[in-house]
Order: C-alpha cells, then sequence, then structure tokens
C-alpha cells in the first residue's frame, strides 16, 4: 500500500519523500497536481475506477495553480470508493475558515507549513494505524455478515426441510398443522368459512404390491402434484397426511366452493390414467375424497373439522371409492 503526496512545490516534494524514506515508508506515489492525483486514482471523466487503487492516505496541498486542495479534496470524496482514504491537507495558511473548509470537504487533519519532521510522521502514522484498525474491522464485520446471510439460508433451508415431505415435496404433517390453526384464527378474526378436504387413494396398497413400491412411490408424486397444481390461492395447502392419504385446507371457502375443488381434484386425478388394472373401482388409479366445512368460532376446535372430513372420508371408501362425500350434519360437532 501507498502514500499520495500532492504538491506543485519541487521543493516540498522532495522534503515529503526524504521525510517518509527516513522514517521507513517505502516508495511515495508523489505528483504536482490534482489531476495527476486524480489520474493515479483512476478517476476517469467523473467516474471511479472498478476497485480502489493501492493508496492508504493522501496528503494533499491546499494552495496548487490548476484544482485547489479543497477543491479536489471534496471531489475524491465524493466517490464512495474513496470515502475510507483518509486525507490531510496541508499548507501554509492559519486562517479558521481555511481549516474549516478542509475538514468540511473530507479531510481528516490539517498540517501547516512549515512541516515539522516528527509532527507529519506521527499524524501519517495515528492515521494509518487508525485506518488499519478500521479496515480490519471492516473486513471483519464482513466476514460476519457474509456467514450470517450463509446461516440464515442454512437455516431457511433447513425450515424448508422440516416442513416438506420428502417423498412429494409438499407440506408434511407437522407444516399442515402450523399453517391450519393461523387460518382457524383468521377464519375467525373474518368470520369465513374453511373447508379440509381428506384425500385417499384408492386400493394404494393393491398397487404398491402389484408394481412395486418405486411405482408406487411416483404415483403419490404424480397425484400430490396434481393436486397441488389446482391449488391456487396463497392460503390453499395440500400436504402429506400418512401413507397414501392426504389433507387440503381450503381457507375462505365454503362447502359449495369446496364440493366444486373436490370434484376438479378427483376428475384430475382419475383423467391422469395411471394404469392399475384388477381393481372394482376401473383400471387406472382414483382418489377418494370428504368434506368439511364450518364458521370456525372460538367454541370449536380444528380436530373436530378434520375428523368430521375423515369420517366423510370412510364413507366415500365404504360406498365404493373414486368419489366424493361430504360430512352429513352434526359430524363436525360429534368429532370429538
Amino acid at each position: 500500500m501507498s502514500i499520495l503526496i500532492v504538491d506543485d512545490s519541487e521543493e516540498m516534494r522532495a522534503l515529503y519523500r526524504a521525510y517518509l524514506k527516513e522514517a521507513g515508508f517505502k516508495s511515495p506515489v508523489i505528483v504536482d497536481s490534482a489531476l495527476a492525483a486524480y489520474e493515479k486514482l483512476g478517476i476517469r471523466k467523473d467516474s471511479a475506477p472498478p476497485k480502489a487503487p493501492p493508496i492508504e492516505i493522501i496528503l494533499l496541498d491546499v494552495a496548487m495553480p490548476d484544482i485547489d486542495g479543497i477543491e479536489a479534496c471534496r471531489y475524491i470524496k465524493s466517490f464512495d470508493l474513496f470515502y475510507d482514504i483518509p486525507v490531510v491537507m496541508i499548507s501554509a495558511m492559519e486562517e479558521e475558515e481555511v481549516v474549516a473548509l478542509a475538514l468540511e470537504a473530507g479531510a481528516v487533519e490539517f498540517v501547516h507549513k512549515p512541516i515539522r519532521k516528527l509532527e507529519l510522521i506521527a499524524r501519517v502514522r495515528a492515521i494509518l494505524r487508525l485506518k488499519r484498525e478500521i479496515d480490519s474491522r471492516k473486513l471483519h464485520e464482513e466476514k460476519v455478515m457474509e456467514l450470517a446471510k450463509k446461516l440464515a439460508k442454512q437455516n431457511e433451508l433447513l425450515k424448508k426441510l422440516s416442513a416438506t415431505d420428502s417423498l412429494t415435496g409438499i407440506a408434511n404433517r407437522r407444516s399442515f398443522f402450523e399453517h391450519v390453526k393461523e387460518e382457524w384464527k383468521r377464519s375467525i378474526r373474518n368470520k369465513r368459512s374453511l373447508s379440509i378436504l381428506m384425500v385417499d387413494v384408492d386400493h394404494f396398497k393393491h398397487f404398491n404390491d402389484t408394481y412395486g413400491h418405486h411405482s408406487g412411490d411416483d404415483c403419490l408424486k404424480l397425484v400430490s402434484s396434481t393436486i397441488h397444481s389446482l391449488l391456487n390461492r396463497p392460503g390453499d395447502l395440500i400436504a402429506r397426511y400418512g401413507g397414501e392419504e392426504f389433507i387440503i385446507i381450503l381457507p375462505d371457502t365454503h362447502l359449495k366452493g369446496a364440493e366444486i375443488i373436490a370434484n376438479a381434484v378427483r376428475s384430475k386425478v382419475e383423467d391422469l390414467a395411471i394404469y392399475h388394472g384388477d381393481i372394482p373401482t376401473g383400471n387406472c388409479v382414483t382418489i377418494s375424497i370428504g368434506i368439511a366445512s364450518i364458521e370456525p368460532t372460538k367454541e370449536n376446535e380444528v380436530s373436530k373439522i378434520i375428523k368430521a372430513a375423515d369420517k366423510a372420508l370412510y364413507r366415500a371408501k365404504a360406498e365404493g371409492r373414486n368419489r366424493v362425500v361430504t360430512a352429513v350434519e352434526g359430524d363436525i360437532d360429534n368429532g370429538a
């Protein structure tokens, strides 16, 4: 890293070089004007370079013929890339106004001429020490922030994985219960209906035994993704409830609306035409669905509507499968 010295006096430039060399500073960059300083900093046509040059500190004379040091300091500091490079203004002028203008332009120190060697070296060393400490802290903070972002992404991934069924990629049972509790509360606040659909793949054990578990897994993936594609609202959710059973929550949905969706789901799965021969319901995979709908209140419980939908599903299977059955009056009240 280097020290950039900007002074139009050849005598002063030689003095700076001698002082800094004696103090152990190697190869300072010395120029005679603000324009030359801009060039060393890589400033081109009012734009800074993509990467900061290896300059740690700038010693800038105030009185220069082309562009004075205060104007140069203000211009250099206008670029974010150079914001952290400390600028020391040097001048024979002692007016408070000049000092104030220099500091307002972004200088961190003001050194008066004639230059005293020990004072100059002490100030340069102190500023460099402080800058390196700040740079070190910033680097540490950047690493901490980067690590925090990585941890946040990993935590988000873990959270997603913990809420997802590993086979089908849809929500798992745990995620469903978290979701339904929130939607239940929202429905109470808004005084809106909420519907639950219990879905079961018909004769799935026979399918698994006949075609193997790999085909059974593919079947569940296809059925679940097909159902998921029909649920378009943000609050709608399908989850794997267990084995070949799925559960769907439809917030802000009354019974008639739930029946329309359930029949669309049943029909869409049948249209997949996943071959399954030698079963009473035909030669393809079908599903049975039980529906329960309620306008939640504080007196009701989520478990009651789930049990009511489960009872309706049981009746759908008992009545021949591949059908939609709605919970009868009293199922929800007697669900507990």
